[in-house]
């Protein structure tokens, strides 16, 4: 019986009648950032998708994106983001103004500058 279920879980996963549109989405991931990389815009890729049935709009294909993209950890709206180093030991690096405005309000205990 155990068997039978998994089996029958199986083709559930592979049909697509039976998953969301993300979840189909997430199946050609893979192949929509290669297009993306190549260049093809994101409305041609819709109209593909489209004309396999995936029946979306170019905003719930980008909101969709959005998600796989934070589920899987490796977005980030800001570029330069993933190359600023995090603090280190209480110590941080200015990037930008709003660095600058938050070390004014920054707490400094001079005896953690001890030699």
């Amino acid at each position: 019986m155990t068997l039978e279920a998994a089996t029958a879980l199986r083709e559930l996963a592979q049909g697509s009648e039976n998953r969301s549109k993300i979840g189909r989405l997430r199946s050609v991931y893979a192949e929509v950032l290669e297009a993306q990389n190549a260049g093809v815009s994101n409305r041609k890729i819709v109209e593909t998708l489209n004309s396999e049935g995936f029946n979306l709009t170019l905003k719930t294909f980008e909101t969709m994106l959005y998600r796989i993209r934070h589920q899987a950890g490796g977005y980030c709206h800001n570029p330069r983001q993933s190359q600023i180093p995090a603090e280190k030991n209480g110590v941080s690096k200015i990037f930008n103004p709003a660095d600058v405005r938050k070390s004014r309000t920054r707490k400094i205990d001079l005896n953690d500058y001890k030699e």
